[in-house]
């Protein structure tokens, strides 16, 4: 595959190779395998910068992890950036993945890296000597449905996860729902609640992050305590600068987990190959997708210009007032509500939080262009152009062809097992990651 895809980028590690208790001379066998394809890692210079990342079990004749990486396209399409098979979610295992992910694939700065809040991924990005940390990366941040699930662990509350979930997905006002539970339930549970309830409308601002915080401590004091063990910039879109991008969960990457499900039971040769035919089916799709968006002549992809249709319509009913021309700032109001938010149109910021999360405009900055006869496209920001999607799928996978026709491959011959206790790094191993 690397002789038929140069470009790809692949390291990996070896261990000492035992027949029982004998070491086998000369013979060392798979520990570890890192690889990237080309098309996935130019891919990535023009999706968001984020990137999510898990890992889900191997079930076939040698167990293990495959971790992946995705991010995402300006319509909001999952991008698989890179894999690698481990032996298991240990630190180690996290440091080969993201040290080798930083390396070659994840290059640029100003990046928001996603996960759970599993010790061995904390642990590795200690390690990294600042690699994903600010300022290079920025932040390290953490999916809000872990916490959630930690907390319920924390608490004991597992009966009520259902529940939770399911409020969760409701857009209900967060007063109204406590008075409508049990007494009990909600003084027990509150902290529950309050992760959930704003699950659809996360709190962008630090006025609305405080309102929640306040509302936490009000149902006790273990909760707000337990809470504040967490940095508030690894989990709350008020206080992350903005590098989130709005995403609160390691969904995407999941979505791709569970699309792999079927091909987890195959060896790790079989494994890599379906790997790299899905990827090359989903470059091919998406590819021609962006390509018949830009023939029609649509300017944004298809998921932003249905919001800002949306956002252009509800800007109707706001009242702006100019206070600063040159520095276009402005501050408007809603009717009939009366609800009044600042807008800095050259600082890419607005009070309701959502023009600088989402990187588009919102209803207010709508109002302030209309207003003043400006041209909104230029607050959509770049990734969201139906060009720069075709950019992501540019990059096209070679063919594999026969495998006779591929050179011949000489080493030495495999032992059957490998007995999963013994391991042990040599100066060989350094050699091979060079």
């Amino acid at each position: 595959m690397c002789h038929k895809e140069p470009s790809a980028v692949v390291h990996f590690e070896t261990m000492l190779a035992y027949q029982g208790d004998d070491l086998v001379c000369d013979i060392r066998v798979l520990h570890r395998v890192f690889w990237s394809y080309y098309p996935c890692i130019r891919a990535f210079r023009h999706c968001k910068p984020i990137v999510q990342v898990d890992e889900t079990h191997l079930y076939g004749k040698y167990k293990g992890c495959l971790l992946v990486a995705v991010s995402q396209d300006g319509n909001n399409n999952i991008v698989p950036i890179a894999f690698a098979i481990v032996e298991g979610e240990t630190s180690d295992a996290w440091h080969f993945f993201l040290s080798n992910m930083r390396q070659h694939v994840v290059t640029r700065d100003g990046v928001g890296l996603i996960s759970d809040r599993h010790e061995s991924i904390n642990a590795a990005v200690d390690r990294s000597n600042g690699a994903w940390s600010p300022p290079n990366i920025v932040f390290h941040m953490f999916c809000i449905r872990h916490i959630e699930s930690n907390f319920l662990r924390k608490f004991k509350a597992s009966y009520l996860q259902k529940l939770v979930v399911n409020i969760g997905n409701l857009l209900v006002n967060f007063t109204k729902l406590l008075t409508e539970l049990p007494s009990k339930v909600v003084l027990t549970y509150g902290f529950v609640l309050f992760i959930c309830c704003y699950r659809p409308r996360y709190s962008r601002t630090v006025r609305e992050y405080e309102v929640c915080y306040q509302h936490l401590r009000e149902w006790g004091e273990a909760y707000t305590k337990w809470l504040n063990r967490i940095p508030r910039n690894q989990y709350a879109l008020a206080f992350d600068g903005s590098y989130k991008w709005g995403h609160m969960t390691t969904n995407l990457v999941e979505c791709i987990n569970s699309v792999l499900k079927g091909a987890r039971n195959l060896p790790i040769t079989a494994l890599v190959k379906t790997i790299f035919y899905r990827l090359n089916e989903l470059f091919t799709r998406k590819g021609a997708e962006a390509e018949a968006g830009i023939n029609a002549g649509h300017v944004f992809s298809d998921v932003m210009t249905s919001k800002l249709h949306a956002n252009q319509l509800a800007s109707g009913n706001i009242q702006v007032s100019c206070f600063d021309r040159q520095n276009e700032v402005f501050e408007v109001r809603e009717m009939p509500s009366g609800l009044e938010f600042a807008v800095d149109l050259r600082g890419l910021r607005c009070d309701c939080g959502e023009f600088q999360v989402d990187r588009i405009p919102c209803r207010h900055v709508f109002a302030c262009c209309a207003n003043q006869r400006l041209d909104w496209q230029v607050y959509v920001h770049d990734v969201y152009r139906m060009e720069q999607v075709r950019r992501v799928y540019r990059a096209r996978f070679r063919t594999l062809s026969n495998p006779t026709t591929w050179p011949a491959y000489r080493t030495s011959v495999r032992t059957k097992s490998v007995p999963e206790t013994r391991h042990e790094r040599s100066p060989q191993d350094d050699a091979l990651l060079e």
